[in-house]
């Protein structure tokens, strides 16, 4: 550490357990601690590559985590009935102090993330095979979607772009920052930065909703181009996947903007878009591999919740009869046990 914190330069005595256990225990004793929370993670760094965290360690994480959890809980309820205002002012002390972390966490040798679902941290190592990902218990990333969607409902779009694209650095495949962060740009008409990031998540897409909100946003952008055949194609598919309520209603738009009317996309008409835009027309099978493979470890594993997690996943993008038929071997197990 080049700039110990004023904590640190008060207590350091270049012993890394026994700084821990005096900031862990000063942390455990005041509820006022944002200082200490800071000093705590830059101390801890090393000690994640050295596994000596310890039971003082692993006791100020649960509390923290009991109460970071209670507050998002908090946040979320007051977003889901319209309290945007009350909902940011519940997490945003909390984001203030997240977000100075990304780019010491970020500068680390050791690839320190937030994934909040399984099948997201089993995606990431499968594109950074070469990196050894730590999945933080905090939920870094849920935290700063959570205040870009305050953000972007309130009007203060710039602002949430920042704190989209950091809870994308923490979980470089979530999908809702992704799509939060995409409906930023539109607001913004930031047309290209729009395209680049819908077209650069079709390889950690994974599941039906998310390829429909992907080719919802490219249908938009080949609209605001004024190439409407691509856009019908990108309408299409949103509607194959999923979205055909939204499909419908963005063709009726195009045909109020161009006075003509649009039929869905025949295969042929889907095939020349896509080769000449260079978007799938599939959903990418190193993902469903993924998924397979992962279940059936779980299954030989005697876990039959996992499995069935994954291969729900398979099955959702795959449609095939295979994936049905082990899923409902997977189920009729789970209902004998």
């Amino acid at each position: 550490m080049e700039k110990p914190s004023s904590e640190i330069q008060k207590n350091y005595t270049g012993n890394n357990s026994q700084d821990l256990e005096h900031l862990s225990r000063r942390i455990l004793e005041t509820e006022t601690n944002n200082e200490l929370f800071q000093d705590l993670f830059e101390l801890v760094i090393d000690l994640l590559q050295q596994s000596q965290t310890g039971p003082l360690f692993d006791a100020y994480f649960k509390k923290k985590l009991e109460q970071i959890q209670s507050v998002y809980e908090k946040a979320c309820h007051l977003k889901d009935i319209g309290f945007y205002e009350e909902a940011l002012n519940e997490i945003n002390e909390i984001v203030q102090n997240i977000m100075p972390m990304n780019e010491l966490f970020q500068s680390m040798k050791y690839d320190i993330r937030n994934f909040s679902k399984p099948f997201e941290h089993d995606l990431y190592e499968m594109m950074e095979p070469s990196k050894k990902v730590y999945n933080t218990p905090i939920p870094y990333s849920g935290l700063l979607c959570l205040h870009g969607n305050l953000l972007i409902a309130l009007g203060r779009i710039e602002e949430a772009i920042t704190s989209l694209a950091l809870a994308l650095n923490w979980n470089p495949v979530s999908h809702d920052a992704s799509i939060l962060l995409a409906e930023a740009y539109k607001f913004t008409n930031d047309i290209d930065m729009l395209y680049e990031l819908t077209i650069s998540r079709f390889s950690s897409a994974y599941s039906k909703i998310h390829l429909a909100e992907l080719y919802y946003n490219l249908g938009y952008y080949y609209g605001t181009e004024n190439r409407p055949e691509d856009s019908v194609a990108c309408f299409t598919l949103c509607s194959r996947y999923g979205g055909q309520e939204i499909a419908a209603s963005a063709i009726y738009q195009l045909e109020k903007r161009y006075k003509k009317s649009f039929q869905w996309a025949s295969e042929a008409q889907l095939k020349k878009s896509a080769e000449s835009c260079g978007y799938p027309l599939v959903p990418d099978s190193r993902i469903i591999q993924l998924a397979r493979m992962n279940a059936m470890r779980s299954y030989l594993d005697g876990d039959n919740d996992q499995a069935i997690y994954y291969t729900q996943i398979a099955l959702d993008l795959s449609d095939s009869s295979e994936d049905a038929s082990f899923l409902n071997l997977l189920t009729a197990s789970s209902f004998i046990m």
